[in-house]
């Protein structure tokens, strides 16, 4: 994990593993089927949403769209954002009955996803931007999705 605390990919990075543990959760509440599943669901959709909102409407407000591969990075991660909210509609409307499958798919389709904003896009903000910029950004990602308010 990096270690800079004035850093996008260090402050996403500890973002995922929040998510990676509350999906963890909400898999295993469906799977068997638990009574609280739909509310860890939702807990895992909500921190989700507040994430890919702070992606969408801050890091990638202070990128250069002007540049091909930017633009065909984020247009790549926003489209992926779109089938998690679809694959998350999809789940939670079939609850309790969900199907495994499905479970699989979205943890497959969120490693992947995780991935390449932690290999391409997270090192390139820290890389390209001012240390101005990069210390808005996370202010701005705080103000949205507080990662400390898990991690104390």
């Amino acid at each position: 994990m990096p270690e800079d605390q004035n850093s996008v990919l260090s402050l996403m990075v500890n973002h995922h593993a929040l998510l990676e543990m509350l999906f963890f959760i909400a898999k295993d509440d469906a799977i068997s089927k638990s009574d609280r599943a739909k509310e860890t669901i939702s807990a895992f959709r909500w921190e989700y949403e507040k994430h890919m909102f702070a992606e969408e409407n801050v890091i990638f407000n202070f990128l250069q769209w002007n540049y091909p591969d930017v633009y065909q990075l984020t247009l790549r991660l926003t489209n992926e954002h779109e089938s998690i909210r679809h694959l998350l509609d999809k789940i939670e409307s079939e609850l309790p009955n969900v199907s495994e499958n499905d479970l699989t798919v979205l943890s497959s389709l969120l490693s992947g996803h995780r991935k390449d904003e932690e290999t391409n896009l997270y090192p390139m903000v820290d890389k390209e931007l001012p240390e101005n910029q990069r210390k808005r950004i996370i202010e701005r990602i705080n103000g949205v999705a507080p990662i400390n308010n898990f991690v104390k």
